[in-house]
């Protein structure tokens, strides 16, 4: 997607983060994983560009608590 026009204000950075006790250690271990967000097209983007297949589940508001109750297996919030 071109930029249209640069704004000059405010950054957030999207990222993409699981449990401390997942196994997963580097972003090919997503690959067929559950990953809760809010932001879909942003995710996919990511993922195509890096080969990962995965399942998004599109979640509005606490995505962090994806994991805790069994819905995904990561989360990619913006921080």
């Amino acid at each position: 997607m071109p930029i249209v026009e640069r704004l000059g204000f405010s950054k957030c950075k999207v990222s993409i983060a699981v449990p401390k006790n997942s196994k997963a250690k580097s972003l090919k271990d997503l690959a067929g994983k559950r990953i809760a967000t809010s932001y879909p097209n942003t995710v996919n983007q990511f993922l195509d560009k890096n080969g990962i297949k995965a399942n998004l589940h599109i979640i509005n508001g606490s995505v962090e608590i994806a994991p805790n109750i069994g819905l995904a297996d990561g989360i990619c919030e913006k921080a």
